[in-house]
């Protein structure tokens, strides 16, 4: 879990990993110096005996400075010892199957990454609308099932948008990771340019259920960085082309 200043968050989205029905459970938090009270909030939640007792592990630790999202996940990935990685930011929540869910999917179908249905709420745990997302989402949610339900190239589908919508929503074996390389350095579109680098690999898979909530509130990295989203934007599907061009020219030598 990457953290940064969701202090009023966070220990609902530590506690949505606590109640998860999928037992062998390592927990990494990596705070980004955060400048509220998000890292008092993280240790009294983890100071808890009970805490201890659930998780094969649990690791706190902090930035020493402000390093971005991308660079708490692969701090968090570098630590991690388990098979399999899933990511939740410290505003969202996990469905208490969702581990198992994409767990079982990922070793049924031997995949290396898989995705589920997202969820928008609010501030308050709601549901929300689709009429009452922000102008940057709504072209996004809800159009997973229509996408995928007769898709004949994922990797081309998630070109167009990043259906997964964010890092929390990704679950995936180490070994794509260390072979697809960290998330890079982007502020806005680090997790679009890794499930695309990963869709050359393997296919993602996407698993058509309500297991990850995504809240939108006033702090959410899509309405601050809307500013640098047309140029990541522009960076990504360049080096999306670039790597998938000189993949087939591998391919074609071999």
């Amino acid at each position: 879990m990457p953290a940064y200043k969701h202090e009023s968050f966070v220990v609902s989205a530590l506690q949505s990993v606590f109640d998860q029905d999928y037992p062998n459970v390592e927990l990494i938090v990596v705070d980004d110096a955060s400048p509220d009270n998000t890292a008092s909030a993280i240790g009294l939640w983890a100071g808890r005996s009970a805490v201890a007792a659930r998780f094969r592990g649990m690791s706190f630790v902090s930035n020493g400075s402000n390093s971005g999202a991308h660079a708490s996940i692969n701090r968090g990935c570098a630590m991690a010892a388990g098979r399999y990685i899933a990511v939740l930011n410290s505003d969202d929540l996990f469905h208490p199957s969702r581990l198992s869910r994409l767990v079982d999917r990922l070793i049924s179908r031997e995949g290396g990454l898989a995705f589920s249905r997202v969820v928008p709420i609010d501030d308050d745990g709601r549901l929300m609308s689709p009429v009452a997302l922000p102008r940057e989402l709504t072209g996004v949610f809800h159009l997973a099932d229509q996408v995928y339900a007769n898709s004949i190239d994922p990797a081309q589908d998630l070109l167009r948008a990043n259906f997964a919508i964010s890092t929390g929503n990704f679950v995936f074996h180490r070994d794509l990771y260390d072979a697809v390389g960290p998330f890079c350095d982007l502020k806005y579109c680090h997790d679009w340019d890794f499930i695309l680098r990963a869709s050359l690999l393997a296919d993602p898979i996407y698993v058509p259920e309500d297991l990850y909530f995504y809240r939108i509130h006033s702090s959410n990295s899509f309405s601050q960085l809307a500013g640098v989203a047309s140029l990541e934007t522009r960076v990504v599907r360049g080096r999306y082309q670039a790597a998938a061009l000189a993949a087939r020219h591998r391919a074609g030598g071999a």
